[in-house]
């Protein structure tokens, strides 16, 4: 790991090395990551919306909270493509390419900026969502900035998470990156293997947790369908599409 604020983090908590990004290019990624499929998408387009299960409704069903702060998102459940600024992209929120998402006025108020989230994080008295997701703007996500940037962006994140009273009551970060490199096509394949094609990369993953060693590595072959597994797991709903695989490992 070339970038030492990752190099830091991860020799701090917990990191996976062989964690793969299930395709290319990012918004099919993310549709793993809620969806437990790409739903045969493959590019990142604008308007490809889809009409399938997906994890913030079936914890909405359940009785979970669960909130997705967007940085740099103008206002709540924004569906426009592209922010003004430029710095928020659509194809960087799976939650808005989900019809019954989109639908429905109380799930998609869910769907915030993330300058909501910092007071409730340095608040004791402040109610987080049982699930959180975040998602950094193009700069900080290392996209269109330099990887520097997003190393100290996210060790601030992770700072300020680890930090408050919500993630110390139990709570778990896990942190990845939707897809490796252009030229990384490496996937997991159904039974469980390393494959040279058909995936989207080999990528850093890594899992906060209080009371994990510093350093602790995990070595079994994952995918993003394992993450979408284990907060299936941890929250007790049902295992969407290829998350469903049982020779598929979960996460700590």
């Amino acid at each position: 790991m070339a970038t030492p604020q990752l190099s830091g983090l991860a020799h701090s908590w917990a990191y996976a090395t062989n964690y793969y990004a299930t395709t290319h290019p990012s918004l099919p990624n993310y549709l793993s990551l809620i969806g437990g499929s790409t739903f045969g998408i493959s590019s990142d387009c604008v308007s490809c919306f889809v009409n399938s299960a997906n994890l913030p409704t079936e914890l909405s069903q359940k009785g979970v909270s669960w909130t997705a702060y967007m940085e740099s998102i103008p206002n709540s459940c924004y569906l426009s493509p592209y922010a003004p600024s430029g710095l928020y992209a659509g194809k960087h929120d799976p939650f808005v390419y989900f019809d019954n998402v989109r639908a429905s006025t109380s799930l998609c108020a869910n769907i915030k900026p993330l300058s909501e989230l910092t007071p409730r994080l340095s608040s004791s008295s402040a109610r987080l969502a049982s699930f959180v997701w975040i998602t950094p703007n193009i700069c900080n996500d290392g996209h269109n900035c330099s990887a520097s940037t997003a190393g100290s962006w996210l060790q601030n994140m992770v700072s300020q998470i680890t930090s408050s009273p919500a993630w110390k009551d139990n709570g778990a970060l896990y942190v990845t990156w939707d897809e490796g490199n252009g030229g990384d096509y490496r996937g997991l394949s159904s039974a469980g293997a390393i494959t040279p094609s058909g995936g989207g990369g080999h990528v850093l993953t890594l899992v906060i947790e209080p009371g994990l060693s510093g350093g602790a590595v995990l070595s079994q072959p994952m995918d993003h369908y394992s993450l979408l597994k284990t907060i299936e797991n941890n929250f007790g709903v049902s295992q969407l599409g290829l998350s469903a695989n049982q020779r598929l490992p979960t996460l700590p």
